[in-house]
């Protein structure tokens, strides 16, 4: 079934270029399935504090009812998360797959002067200290080159919405963080009530994170089939000594369009 899904990533054109729509199409669909799980985080987060806040103001009168109701909580929390974390591996596979095939696309197409190979582009999401900064300008780059493989590609402006995209997930790194260093208090109804609001903040902030994501990887896609389309073909279909001249005959794009 995988290799059925991927098969147009798999076999490769006469030019190198790889087709990736049906790729990008389903690594779209394990972004929404992300996005299910994090709003189910999200809302039992916000059941749970308010049922933990009950508790702590005496609304409960029976212990028995209590700890019955704070289980009940804790464990539909607790499963929430788990799908997450599932939703989250699968997703974040399908992105880093993604990835490789766009950076190599963008070579493929002709673009020069490229920092990043496909590999180094995957492996800087896993560089500790190199993985705070890396993976955007990778990101940076995909968006550029999408643009124009000209030589002026790297002087294009990238979108404010690609740097809050990347803002956001410094942010949800770092509460997530935090949630780990409660966990070893989780004794104390204070401390489930701090890693509920935690979990329900890093829950919100996820949800424009992944459509941010999405509207990146589906434009930047679209842009490298318009290039590869727009290359010129011979009867013989190979465009591979076809790239270069058009990276170098391709007007940049105005900074901020």
């Amino acid at each position: 079934m995988e290799a059925h899904l991927f098969k147009d990533c798999i076999v490769p054109t006469s030019s190198g270029y790889r087709e990736y729509h049906i790729m990008t199409r389903w690594v779209s669909y394990l972004l929404y399935l992300y996005l299910l799980a994090t709003l189910l985080v999200l809302i039992s987060s916000v059941l749970n504090y308010r049922l933990l806040t009950d508790v702590q103001h005496g609304v409960y009168l029976a212990a028995e009812s209590v700890d019955s109701d704070v289980q009940s909580s804790q464990l539909r929390l607790i499963g929430a998360l788990l799908f997450s974390l599932a939703a989250a591996v699968v997703a974040g596979t399908g992105v880093l797959l993604w990835t490789y095939r766009a950076v190599y696309n963008a070579h493929q197409l002709g673009s020069k002067g490229l920092q990043f190979s496909p590999g180094w582009a995957v492996a800087s999401y896993f560089i500790p200290g190199l993985n705070l900064w890396k993976p955007f300008q990778a990101m940076k780059e995909l968006w550029q080159t999408s643009l124009s493989t000209a030589s002026g590609w790297s002087r294009i402006r990238v979108p404010g919405l690609m740097r809050l995209w990347w803002g956001l997930w410094l942010v949800v790194l770092l509460l997530g963080r935090v949630a780990e260093l409660l966990t070893n208090r989780v004794e104390q109804l204070l401390a489930l009530r701090e890693l509920a609001v935690l979990y329900g903040i890093n829950a919100l902030l996820s949800l424009p994170l992944t459509l941010l994501l999405l509207y990146l990887i589906r434009t930047i896609q679209r842009r490298q089939q318009a290039q590869y389309q727009a290359l010129p073909s011979d009867d013989s279909g190979d465009r591979d000594s076809r790239a270069s001249a058009v990276s170098q005959t391709t007007s940049p794009v105005v900074p901020g369009q």
